[in-house]
């Protein structure tokens, strides 16, 4: 019961637009003590309940399903509160950008204390400091902890009131921030039919609903390469100057879409085998001036992936942008990710 609920309700803040198919985790302590947690590398808008991990409080994997990376701080909050029954971590474009806002500016102390959010200082994915950074966030006053670089995290008895919590949250940061001008420009049409359908179509259509595309989409097998790859023109990326991107903002972004390769030209379809000359193993985005990006990825969910956090990227910087002054990982912060990572 416990993993049907969580799925829905990662479905749910999916199609909201609260986090990204590679981004989060959600998990639930059941009353064994048992917790119920969100697997690894798998597209959380389309999660069933038999793809849920469970681990013991101690750390123990119970099945087979590999659980989401970022247990640890799970694990440590149920044992350092033990009122709470669920931990949601997700990554809200709003929240994501006010994460990235200095820890020392005073517009960040004094948003979050506006907000009643605790903040917890950067560390590595899946670490044990991340852990008790964010165990050190929290309090019997605060419920909600902003990630520096990184998203929010919230805890609570109900799942459905911690999930509240957040999208009231959500809302009164959009609303501070007057960040409806730019939000205007990415908002969702309708509910999109979430019957898993792996076929290009059922991406293409996907991407038309949930990415701010210009274009018709269209993905292409090269079977020479054995890749797959798509043209888009992201709305996102067109508002934002090509100088002011970077995927430097949080792990996600960097891990999905590496250092992409800037292009100070429109894009040419004509050119588009050129452009593919230009791809190896390290590079597999190439973005252009009037908006337009080239993807390559090896399959077609990991290409709508890197589609997703590309244009997710793009919004978040736009957000921060209007907030403040924000900063990106450093290059300390980025080598250590290609370490544990790539």
């Amino acid at each position: 019961m416990d993993a049907k609920f969580l799925s829905q309700c990662f479905h749910d803040l999916y199609q909201l637009g609260l986090t990204t198919s590679s981004g989060g985790n959600i998990s639930m302590l059941q009353s064994d003590e048992i917790v119920c947690i969100s697997p690894s590398q798998i597209d959380k808008a389309y999660l069933k309940p038999h793809d849920f991990a469970f681990l013991s409080l101690k750390g123990e994997q119970l099945g087979n399903n590999k659980p989401s990376m970022e247990y640890p701080f799970h694990l440590s909050l149920y044992r350092k509160f033990p009122h709470i029954k669920t931990v949601v971590h997700i990554h809200p474009p709003a929240f994501v950008a006010l994460s990235l806002l200095s820890k020392n500016d005073y517009e960040l102390k004094g948003k979050s204390e506006k907000f009643n959010l605790g903040f917890a200082d950067y560390a590595i994915p899946g670490s044990d400091l991340l852990g008790v950074n964010v165990c050190e966030a929290f309090n019997n006053e605060i419920d909600v902890v902003l990630m520096q670089n990184h998203g929010v995290i919230a805890i609570g008895k109900e799942l459905s009131v911690v999930i509240e919590r957040i999208i009231e949250l959500n809302q009164a940061i959009i609303k501070h921030f007057n960040l409806g001008s730019i939000l205007d420009n990415f908002s969702l049409t309708g509910k999109f039919n979430l019957k898993s359908k792996n076929s290009s179509r059922f991406y293409e259509v996907r991407a038309r609903h949930f990415l701010s595309v210009k274009n018709e989409v269209k993905m292409v097998e090269d079977q020479e390469r054995d890749l797959f790859t798509v043209a888009i023109h992201l709305k996102s990326l067109g508002l934002l100057a090509l100088s002011k991107f970077s995927t430097h903002i949080i792990p996600e972004s960097f891990l999905i879409l590496r250092d992409p390769l800037f292009q100070n030209k429109k894009f040419d379809k004509a050119q588009i085998d050129d452009y593919l000359k230009l791809f190896d193993d390290q590079m597999n985005v190439l973005i252009f001036m009037d908006g337009w990006a080239l993807i390559c990825g090896t399959s077609l969910y990991n290409l709508y992936d890197k589609m997703e956090v590309l244009d997710f990227t793009a919004k978040v910087t736009l957000i921060a942008q209007k907030m403040g002054q924000f900063d990106l990982l450093s290059d300390s912060q980025i080598l250590e990710l290609k370490e544990k990572f790539l």
